[in-house]
């Protein structure tokens, strides 16, 4: 189950959260383009933590703009646009915008891509 933003930001939604592998560190390689589709979660005020993640593990970063980016673990987090629904992960696992992306977990880890249904290949007949 990935990390939600309720658990870390105190948000009523429950948007699931992501990491880019193509960070470095603290530092966010998410912008343009790739901050439209991956929007950075900001940070306003103070950070609630709510139950699934730890206080000591939620930080924050200065993103080029200068607005400031909640981190969980040491990696600064994002959301998906594509997320419709309470843990949708959409966008788990798609390499886009220079890096894989991969769902977090309360643990600050990141989620193993699930696994693609497998068709058959056959008529279906007996």
């Amino acid at each position: 189950m990935p990390l939600a933003v309720a658990a870390l930001a105190g948000c009523d939604g429950n948007a699931s959260l992501y990491l880019f592998a193509g960070d470095s560190g603290p530092t966010s390689a998410c912008t343009g383009a790739g901050a439209v589709n991956r929007p950075p979660l900001r940070v306003r005020g103070t950070s609630l933590v709510g139950s699934g993640a730890k206080p000591s593990d939620v930080g924050r970063t200065a993103r080029p703009n200068g607005i400031s980016q909640l981190t969980y673990n040491g990696h600064p987090l994002y959301t998906f646009v594509n997320d419709k629904q309470p843990g949708d992960t959409n966008g788990e696992g798609i390499n886009a915008f220079g890096g894989s992306w991969f769902a977090v977990s309360p643990a600050g880890a990141r989620v193993a891509p699930r696994s693609q249904p497998r068709g058959g290949g056959g008529y279906g007949g007996y």
